[in-house]
């Protein structure tokens, strides 16, 4: 084989491997949060540079010991910093991550 296509086969290993840890870590996120009853969904908003806009979603939650828990859902990159923007993006994690009780 070529370095080419070494190189070609070993970011696709990585990504493989990155993709199963993601989904892996994403299932045991999911079961802590079933822990909970009642969350509190924020969202973080910034521009990097110019015109990188970002949104961080976090969970917050008290689990069974009266603990506070505040996990990063997901970081998506964002059209524009709107509250219209920014509510469905609330909605539509709430949703995928099975909060929208």
């Amino acid at each position: 084989m070529s370095s080419d296509e070494d190189d070609v086969l070993q970011k696709t290993a990585v990504k493989t491997k990155q993709e199963r840890l993601y989904n892996k870590t994403k299932e045991t996120l999911k079961d802590k949060l079933k822990t909970g009853n009642y969350f509190c969904i924020t969202t973080d908003s910034w521009t990097f540079k110019v015109n990188h806009n970002y949104i961080a979603v976090t969970a917050h939650f008290i689990d069974a010991s009266f603990g506070l828990r505040s996990n990063l859902l997901e970081f998506p990159f964002a059209e524009r910093h709107t509250a219209k923007n920014l509510g469905e993006e609330q909605k539509r994690v709430a949703r995928e991550w099975n909060l929208d009780k």
